[in-house]
């Protein structure tokens, strides 16, 4: 494990650990309401698997800096420049129990950049009132109590509401300790943020999204989750009859998701160039992917199906992410931070075979040797 710190925008320290394999799959992991970026359990799940996980740790939370936030968005605006700073050009998310509204607001908010979110037992959007009208009366009331608290009030009710549930054990965890910081203010404001407006729609999350839930939750209702995922445009429920919230059981079931995911993630198509599946506007469309190289390496899974030429694909080319219309011409040219530094250029199999439009210095397009028509071939 590695752990390292960020300085954001607002001049805050963000503490974040890295694990697992370096050239694995990227997986962004929220920890919940009492939790950590060293869960050993989580840790040690994950290492298992292809991946490199990057968890990180909300304000108050273990050694990162305290702030107050307006909304949950506020969390995943902070974060456009950390991206570059690990050089995560596209990345999966796995949001634990309250960790889930902060992967919802990176969906929403970096759409080209997220595959697919995984969300265990996570808390559903209890701003919205069908929502909350799924809890028990008394945890409802609680919620709609938070908006006249403070910070600090709010974290201390907490406190005391949820304290006797936990067992002697649970209390000696480092997710405990790293979670009862900053006069209990970081724990009161993550109830607060999770009943006021989230400060962006489910409607805009556009990726796919794994919603893991056991149907025994006695600190999220399972039909809560249910009434979440209507607001959601590709949401999967895997329903876990009989576990409690964040079980055993629902962690192993996660892996197994991560795992079959990352299998049916990539493809080749007929040249042998890998892409990677997104969602776009109008439905999945396939990206040349910028984590696995050119022979397909550090991919899981089989890479046999063909890609259809009639998709919409997005490519790296040098410093630059161009997105390609049907016809193979330019159609958007988006920020070179974007692509800089993946490391994952789609390699001209023949060297011998170059582009011979004075103005590109690229390679050539399958059954197009004459000219380029902006594919990933083009260098």
């Amino acid at each position: 494990m590695r752990l390292g710190s960020f300085q954001l925008p607002n001049g805050a320290s963000l503490s974040y650990a890295e694990y697992g394999t370096s050239t694995g799959n990227p997986v962004l992991l929220f920890h919940g309401l009492v939790g950590s970026i060293c869960s050993e359990g989580m840790e040690e799940s994950l290492c298992g698997l292809p991946v490199r996980v990057i968890a990180l740790a909300r304000p108050g939370y273990g050694a990162s800096d305290y702030f107050d936030m307006d909304c949950v968005a506020d969390w995943g605006r902070l974060l456009a420049e950390f991206w570059d700073h690990l050089e995560l050009w596209s990345f999966d998310i796995v949001g634990i129990s309250a960790g889930a509204p902060y992967a919802y607001s990176l969906a929403a908010l970096y759409p080209d950049r997220i595959g697919t979110l995984y969300i265990n037992s996570g808390i559903p959007a209890v701003c919205f009132p069908n929502v909350l009208a799924q809890y028990p009366a008394q945890d409802a009331a609680l919620y709609r109590a938070f908006r006249g608290m403070s910070r600090q009030e709010a974290g201390q009710a907490l406190y005391d509401s949820y304290l006797p549930l936990f067992p002697e054990a649970a209390l000696q965890s480092r997710d405990f300790r790293d979670s009862m910081g900053s006069d209990l203010r970081n724990i009161g404001q993550e109830a607060k943020l999770q009943e006021a407006p989230w400060g962006f729609k489910l409607s805009e999350v556009r990726c796919p999204v794994v919603l893991l839930h056991g149907t025994a939750d006695s600190e999220v209702p399972y039909s809560a989750m249910e009434e979440t995922a209507k607001e959601l445009p590709h949401a999967r429920i895997i329903k876990l009859e009989g576990e409690e919230h964040a079980s055993p059981a629902i962690t192993d079931r996660l892996m197994e998701e991560l795992r079959q995911g990352m299998s049916r993630l990539f493809r080749r198509d007929s040249s042998g160039r890998i892409f990677y599946q997104h969602p776009k506007a109008g439905g999945l469309g396939w990206e040349a992917d910028g984590r696995h190289d050119e022979l397909g390496t550090r991919s899981s899974g089989p890479l046999g199906a063909e890609l259809p030429e009639t998709e919409s694909r997005s490519h790296h080319t040098g410093p630059w992410l161009r997105r390609w219309s049907q016809s193979g011409r330019p159609a958007e040219a988006v920020s070179r931070r974007h692509s800089r530094g993946s490391g994952l250029l789609l390699r001209q199999r023949e060297k011998s075979e170059r582009c011979k439009l004075p103005s590109h210095r690229r390679g050539t397009v399958p059954g197009n040797p004459g000219g380029c028509a902006g594919t990933a071939f083009c260098r």
